[in-house]
């Protein structure tokens, strides 16, 4: 690392209330191998405290030889407040930045409330973290308008975890492109492909992931999996042992796998215990049934 620059950003009077901003610009060396794929990790030490210990990532090739990359962090958002901020400049005083800051420990999981409105670090406005009153200016007010409701929609999203499992036998892993898509009792989710930009399906890991609805698909059912083409890669088959999928009610359900899947395969897997053909309930798994009957008939014929 060659260069290692950082700037400062405060608002005035409610900085420490809505947020204070630190752009760290860090630039790896022009040499032979001087990246580093590793987690980097910083603190940041002055004369009124210290930061907490943040891992800088911007979820790519972040330290390649020769790049350069923007980092920033918020200490608090108002949204955690336990009491709304002032809303006169000026009238803020020791007792109520104590009364009004999160609790210890309250984690900061609203970081996307913030937009990137132009390519200047201090345009970033906090978008739904602040009443429409506490702006005059005509573009702030209609910029708020628009991205509230969106904000506060994926903040309300159902959260469903997955956890996939690759098999530990030799070039079991893939590159290609993984896409779910889950079904359940009260309907489906959308086709989504999970990638946490990074070497995903590797050999004997496990990787998690996580699906969003809109609302809880009620009794999980079926659980599809598509492979697709990574760049120009020859095929790779990737073995996968096995799904598990926990529901926002905390219920983990196994889809067990322990197969081969090929490049553009379809794979619908069950969930849950095993049923006998007269147990089936739902039009879906008796589909399901019919379809793996029809194809086990075709391997004989």
């Amino acid at each position: 690392m060659s260069v290692f620059k950082l700037v400062s950003q405060t608002r005035g009077d409610f900085h420490r209330l809505t947020m204070v901003g630190y752009k760290l610009e860090v630039t790896t060396g022009d040499l032979k191998s001087a990246g580093t794929w590793d987690h980097i990790y910083v603190t940041l030490f002055g004369t009124e405290g210290q930061s907490e210990r943040t891992e800088l990532d911007n979820f790519g090739t972040d330290f390649s030889t020769r790049t350069f990359d923007n980092y920033s962090w918020v200490p608090s958002i108002s949204l955690l407040l336990r009491k709304p901020p002032p809303t006169t400049k000026g009238q803020s005083s020791m007792e109520t930045l104590l009364e009004t800051l999160p609790n210890v420990g309250e984690t900061v999981k609203f970081a996307a409330l913030f937009c990137l409105l132009s390519e200047t670090y201090s345009d970033m406005v906090p978008i739904g973290a602040y009443p429409k009153e506490r702006f005059n200016e005509p573009a702030p007010k209609q910029m708020i308008k628009e991205f509230q409701a969106e904000f506060f929609y994926r903040l309300t999203m159902v959260q469903y975890k997955i956890e996939v499992t690759t098999g530990v036998m030799k070039s079991a892993g893939t590159w290609d492109h993984i896409y779910v898509t889950l079904f359940g009792t009260e309907g489906q989710s959308e086709r989504t492909e999970l990638d946490n930009f990074g070497t995903d399906y590797s050999t004997g890991t496990t990787g998690t992931y996580n699906l969003s609805t809109d609302l809880s698909m009620g009794k999980l059912l079926l659980f599809k999996v598509e492979k697709d083409p990574f760049s120009y890669l020859p095929e790779d088959e990737w073995y996968l042992s096995k799904i598990v999928v926990t529901t926002p009610e905390g219920e983990a359900v196994l889809f067990p796998c322990y197969r081969w899947i090929s490049r553009g395969e379809l794979v619908e897997l069950r969930g849950g215990r095993a049923l006998k053909g007269f147990e089936e309930d739902h039009p879906l798994l008796i589909e399901h049934r019919e379809k793996e009957l029809m194809l086990k008939k075709s391997f004989y014929q």
